[in-house]
């Protein structure tokens, strides 16, 4: 074992826990103040980076990554470049669903507007 094996972090803990209540309470007011933002997406966006502040402290201090050796690269970089990949190759999906609705599911679904202005 290494010599950090016995080394107290109870107080590193405590203060990202205290970090990530706050980064909790930035989201909750970025959702809910009304005239912060002149579009809607950029509360999004912001709200989106907070939320990935917030899971970079799990993944580095609950999760341990901080501490682990360089084979946490070859975990996470390979899953990461998955995800961008599976990311953009869903766009045309996403961008193009309506078109190929029925009658009555595009009676019923979300107008296009719904979530901000369509470009």
């Amino acid at each position: 074992m290494s010599d950090d094996a016995h080394v107290n972090r109870t107080p590193l803990f405590f203060g990202v826990f205290i970090v990530l209540v706050g980064l909790t309470l930035a989201s909750f007011w970025v959702a809910n103040a009304e005239g912060l933002f002149a579009l809607p997406q950029t509360k999004w966006q912001v709200m989106i980076g907070i939320s990935t502040a917030k899971a970079a402290l799990v993944v580095l201090f609950f999760m341990h990554f901080w501490w682990e050796q360089s084979w946490k690269y070859l975990l996470t970089i390979p899953t990461m470049l998955m995800a961008v990949i599976l990311v953009v190759a869903l766009i045309p999906d996403i961008m193009h669903r309506r078109q190929s609705y029925s009658e009555t599911r595009l009676n019923h679904s979300a107008a296009e507007d719904a979530y901000g202005p369509a470009k």
